[in-house]
């Protein structure tokens, strides 16, 4: 099991990704506000304990996820929106969204939005954040998850299903960039993964076998082979489905060709 999961802290809740918006507020309205996320979001990246890397992207670009995602730049979500395409994390064991790129969606297609801001989206279960190389999934929970609105839940690939993180989505930038991710992940970490993980490209993740939801999985024993993210994605839903139809990870976009 994923090393000291759970309730981590009592959760700062950001009021503008607690409940997603549909209204439709213009790009104007969104990003003129008084006191804009950005210029925290790139103190801590700069300042930040663990390795992070922000990938490049065209302002217009990330103006158009906020203006879809209909939160303004106020809100903690958008930091890595502004900043750039993605941050990854952790010689890319984490990888969060932002704004695109060609082998990472932003995060506005990641968590099931209309490409036109203000239409109704499906029902979308949480704001899919960010994806870890082996498919565990950070999102902030809407109401249809495992926490209470507007709090961070990971979905873990080991016992398949979404857990209450206890943070916030600022927090969770904190925890990105300063957190004890090693103790997190110590149970599935081998010697030399840094670089391994830092050369897939972003639509990669690792698979072992026999998998981690197994009982048969032992890390020292254990097979690694590069699998498509989708793939991965696709595999966990199955087999979630098969136990616990009621705990499903989000589901993975299809990029662009």
């Amino acid at each position: 099991m994923w090393a000291n999961r759970g309730h981590m802290c009592a959760a700062a809740i950001d009021p503008e990704v607690a409940k997603l918006r549909t209204m439709s507020r213009s790009i104007e309205e969104l990003m003129n506000v008084d006191d804009p996320f950005t210029p925290d979001f790139v103190h801590r990246v700069a300042t930040a304990k663990n390795d992070i890397l922000v990938l490049p992207s065209e302002p217009a670009t990330g103006r158009e996820v906020l203006h879809r995602l209909q939160v303004s730049a106020r809100s903690s979500a958008s930091g890595t929106i502004l900043s750039g395409g993605g941050m990854v994390v952790d010689h890319g064991w984490i990888r969060v969204f932002g704004a695109g790129t060609p082998l990472l969606p932003d995060m506005a297609t990641a968590s099931g939005f209309p490409l036109e801001p203000g239409e109704e989206p499906p029902a979308v279960p949480g704001l899919f954040l960010a994806i870890d190389v082996l498919g565990g999934q950070f999102a902030i929970d809407s109401g249809l998850l495992a926490g209470s609105p507007g709090e961070l839940c990971y979905w873990a690939p080991d016992d398949l299903q979404w857990t209450p993180f206890g943070l916030g989505q600022a927090q969770f930038l904190t925890w990105l960039c300063e957190g004890d991710l090693d103790g997190f992940y110590s149970d599935y970490r081998w010697d030399g993964w840094q670089d391994e993980v830092e050369a897939l490209p972003l639509d990669q993740g690792i698979s072992f076998f026999p998998f981690a939801f197994t009982k048969e999985f032992d890390l020292a024993t254990a097979t690694r082979s590069v699998t498509p993210i989708a793939e991965l994605v696709s595999l966990h839903t199955q087999m979630a489905e098969s136990t616990n139809a009621l705990s499903l990870p989000l589901p993975w976009p299809a990029l662009p060709a």
